[in-house]
């Protein structure tokens, strides 16, 4: 778990990749609904893997992006700023060594 964890940390420093925890004592929120990836691809298109308890999905509607973009700001509101993420994880790594 802590080389996991100091993994995660050597990530959060990487230009393209935004690191976000939501605290265990946040209520209900979307990113308990199961996890899902927005991806842009090379040719412009936008798509989302959404995984489900029976099946994965690839969406491309305009619609579901949309619906999952809203979802992934809600998220990212109930999450801690960067700073209190990355001192939450090297706390984290520091109880696993």
């Amino acid at each position: 778990m802590a080389a996991q964890l100091a993994h995660l940390l050597t990530c959060a420093d990487l230009p393209s990749l935004q690191l976000h925890v939501v605290p265990a004592d946040a209520p209900s929120y979307p990113g308990l609904d199961g996890p899902f990836v927005i991806a842009d691809m090379p040719d412009g298109k936008r798509v989302a893997h959404v995984d489900g308890p029976a099946r994965a999905q690839i969406l491309d509607q305009p619609s579901d992006l949309v619906n999952l973009e809203r979802r992934w700001e809600r998220i990212r509101g109930e999450a801690l700023p960067r700073g209190r993420t990355l001192d939450l994880l090297r706390e984290a790594a520091a109880s696993w060594t």
